[in-house]
């Protein structure tokens, strides 16, 4: 019997996680976070890189670097929620994502830029996943999939305004 052939279903006295209306928000401005920091950055790219006085390829890797830790992540994030908890993945990726935000915002050197980014792809991928694989956990048929949908819609506005919001702070 696979793992991915069949989802887990609670067992005969094994409480499923509640919290519904909570958790879907908790989760969705979690997850809201993830697309401004693809699209904020590559909009401030050019001046940023001008103000460190950093070269084209040392500038490309504050996008590069968090793109790449986070794709290769995932499936190990995945792995770490199944294995430690959903939530405390979830919870570790969020504490990551916004300590290596600080970093970035208070750095004064390209090099020190990359590896947050870098490092902010792995708690990116936590909260992905986890996020996700709560979401699966606490909602079942119809409500599952107004779920996911609730949990697109603010990534999805957020690809788009991620553009904006560089320049207005």
């Amino acid at each position: 019997m696979s793992v991915l052939a069949e989802p887990r279903r609670a067992q005969p006295g094994e409480r499923r996680a509640a919290g519904g209306l909570p958790t879907l928000l908790a989760v969705a401005l979690a997850s809201v976070m993830l697309p401004l920091t693809v699209t904020g950055p590559a909009v401030a790219l050019p001046s940023l890189a001008t103000g460190l006085g950093a070269g084209v390829g040392a500038g490309q890797w504050v996008q590069n670097a968090y793109g790449v830790t986070f794709a290769a992540c995932l499936l190990a994030a995945g792995g770490l929620g199944d294995r430690f908890g959903r939530k405390r993945v979830l919870l570790f990726g969020i504490w990551i994502f916004l300590a290596m935000s600080l970093v970035c915002g208070l750095a004064s050197d390209i090099v020190l830029i990359d590896v947050a980014r870098a490092v902010q792809g792995v708690g990116a991928a936590g909260v992905l996943t986890s996020g996700a694989a709560i979401l699966a956990a606490t909602f079942e048929g119809p409500a599952r999939a107004r779920a996911f949908g609730v949990l697109g819609r603010p990534s999805a506005s957020a690809w788009p305004s991620g553009r904006w919001w560089p320049g207005r702070w």
